[in-house]
């Protein structure tokens, strides 16, 4: 399935993920890292969209 995002949030993207450093730890880049970057972008999975709908319900 492929996803489209605008040209810019595209290009912000690339490059902060291209910007992340290894971990001092394990000398790799973590999965923490990565997903950090795409909320900070506001790219989430599905799973989120399904837990808000629940927060919501819950309340109610």
């Amino acid at each position: 399935m492929n996803t489209y995002i605008a040209n810019n949030q595209h290009d912000r993207l690339v490059t902060a993920l291209a910007a992340i450093e290894p971990s001092l730890i394990s000398g790799k880049i973590e999965r923490d890292q990565v997903v950090e970057i795409l909320m900070a972008h506001e790219i989430w999975p599905e799973s989120v969209k399904d837990d808000s709908v629940e927060l919501v319900s819950d309340a109610a």
